[in-house]
């Protein structure tokens, strides 16, 4: 069964927790769990009272109680993800600050003093890549910035802001929570 990678982000915020290096996600009502190891895109599903892995949700006849795993399963994985509510929700989680919007597909969210640390936005991938042919809507984070932390794969220089003082921080191609987390906190400190 393939499955949509989601980012880190992604999996936080529909409840997977990361534990010994793998994300876990419990399927309470069935007493199982799913097992993601995050390097290698790969998951098990573990019978919590066997401790063994389950596979009857792989078969191609199946119905019932194995349809039902099989479906929960490919519902987690869907790609209907709602950038600007997870981030809504982490920064709230983070911050205690809640994002204001200022135009369609944006939000700012702004600090104590009503100076802005993040704006979040939808963009087409070339305006950060200058590549023409990268015509696909993103969601990405600018946040102020004074760390070195440019890759050109998750975190470029600001789309629409000071390239000097700001980062975009792309959302939808696996940028590390753990960073991302910083990022957000380092960008109010510096607006503070």
């Amino acid at each position: 069964m393939k499955i949509n990678k989601l980012s880190k982000l992604e999996l936080e915020n529909r409840n997977f927790k990361f534990i010994n290096g793998n994300y876990i996600y419990d399927l309470t009502e069935e007493n199982m769990q799913i097992v993601l190891n995050y390097e290698s895109y790969t998951f098990k599903v573990i019978d919590l009272d066997s401790q063994e892995e389950y596979t009857l949700f792989k078969n191609s006849n199946i119905n019932g109680f194995h349809l039902k795993i099989k479906t929960k399963i490919e519902n987690l994985f869907a790609l209907n993800i709602d950038y600007e509510k997870l981030i809504l929700k982490k920064i709230k989680k983070l911050l205690n600050v809640d994002g204001e919007i200022i135009f369609e597909d944006s939000l700012v969210f702004k600090n104590n003093k009503q100076k802005w640390f993040a704006l979040f936005l939808k963009i087409p991938l070339h305006k950060l890549t200058n590549n023409k042919n990268d015509e696909d809507i993103i969601p990405i984070l600018n946040l102020k910035n004074n760390l070195e932390v440019i890759d050109n794969i998750n975190i470029f220089s600001a789309y629409h802001m000071n390239k000097k003082h700001w980062i975009s921080v792309r959302l939808d191609n696996g940028i590390d929570d753990i960073l991302l987390n910083k990022l957000i906190k380092n960008s109010f400190d510096l607006t503070g």
